[in-house]
């Protein structure tokens, strides 16, 4: 109309007004329709503008991208690493991360992004002095997330990492593994800091990240019992309740474990968790046991012997043949297809992780 405007965008609304009170009557109206259907405005989310329109968010973007490009402009100067610290930078991140600490979830992979995209003026120095820049970028980036540490944000990191892996290639032997031992480094600070706070999805997450490094760079077995221990939770949906892990934590787990051996009993585990799902939540009443089957049987990181015992437990609670050459045909019929989840995605990873950032915007 001609004294306002409301714009929706999911469950945020815009309105933009030229007299106060018709904001005020506006929102009077709006939190009678929600009440009806027993929904409430959220106050604490509520913020007032006025033009021109410049928002928290808005500026701290600015002021990253002012630092983003006045670090680009350090890092072409031919004495670029020399005179580049990090804790000269940290301080200088610190500096903008506390002018915006409260818009936080969405400066993180706006910052990310834009060191990713500066990672190629690198290229220019010699391999030494890149090895040195490298590493403040390294630093910059693993810093930034240990303060916000979601899975928008892990997302971006493994993003990251694996450009800088890409990199990293180019170097000798020696400076390729100075930069895989501090990228290791990194990234178990950051598994250590999700696990303490309980950050199950992005734990996962960044053990994919870590996943890509190799079989020289594994976690200790203590480590991956305590993801273990500590992702198993109580599932509404469970008719007994009980402790375990869910589909998402099982492949991905597996995913990592494949078949190493210092993690033989960290995988009997997750496979006796997998038993008890197929066994306990029907696979023609849960989408998640018939998930589960699907993608074990397909997995390359298991045996026959596994997947029989994998199949004897799910055909408990449904009426099929369940003689010996019908598992098998069940078995041998999973093991031709790809499923749901990708087994086969280190030549894909990033292609995988943009799918990943776009599903997020829905």
């Amino acid at each position: 109309g001609r004294d306002y405007c409301c714009v929706r965008y999911i469950d945020d609304i815009f309105f933009f007004y030229n007299q106060s009170p018709t904001a005020d009557h506006f929102e009077a109206f709006l939190r009678s329709e929600c009440e009806q259907y027993k929904l409430y405005l959220n106050d604490t989310k509520r913020s007032t503008h006025t033009r021109p329109f410049i928002t928290d968010l808005s500026i701290g973007k600015i002021n990253i991208s002012r630092y983003v490009e006045d670090l680009a402009q350090r890092v072409q100067d031919s004495e670029g690493a020399k005179r580049l610290s990090s804790a000269r930078e940290l301080n200088a991140v610190r500096a903008v991360v506390h002018t915006a600490r409260d818009q936080m979830h969405g400066l993180t992979s706006f910052f990310l992004a834009a060191l990713t995209n500066k990672l190629h003026l690198l290229k220019k120095h010699k391999e030494e002095d890149a090895v040195t820049l490298l590493s403040v970028f390294v630093d910059l980036a693993f810093h930034w997330v240990r303060i916000d540490t979601r899975v928008a944000s892990v997302y971006k990191l493994t993003r990251f990492t694996l450009t800088v892996l890409e990199y990293a290639e180019g170097f000798s032997s020696h400076h390729k593994t100075q930069i895989l031992d501090l990228l290791f480094a990194k990234i178990s600070g950051a598994l250590e800091a999700s696990i303490s706070s309980q950050a199950f999805v992005e734990s996962m997450n960044l053990l994919i990240s870590a996943s890509v490094m190799g079989r020289r760079y594994l976690f200790p077995e203590g480590l991956i019992s305590r993801i273990i221990d500590s992702s198993k939770q109580v599932h509404a949906d469970d008719i007994v309740p009980h402790k375990r892990l869910s589909y998402f934590e099982i492949v991905t787990l597996l995913y990592y474990i494949r078949n190493y051996k210092p993690y033989h009993r960290a995988k009997k585990e997750i496979i006796n968790d997998a038993c008890y799902i197929l066994e306990h939540c029907p696979i023609n009443a849960y989408s998640e046991s018939a998930h589960l089957l699907c993608d074990l049987l397909s997995c390359p990181y298991l045996n026959k012997a596994t997947k029989n015992r994998l199949l004897a437990s799910a055909l408990v609670s449904v009426t099929v043949d369940k003689s010996p050459t019908a598992v098998n045909r069940y078995r041998n019929f999973g093991e031709r297809h790809s499923w749901f989840f990708n087994w086969n995605t280190d030549d894909d990873l990033t292609s995988l992780l943009r799918k990943k950032e776009f599903m997020l915007t829905y």
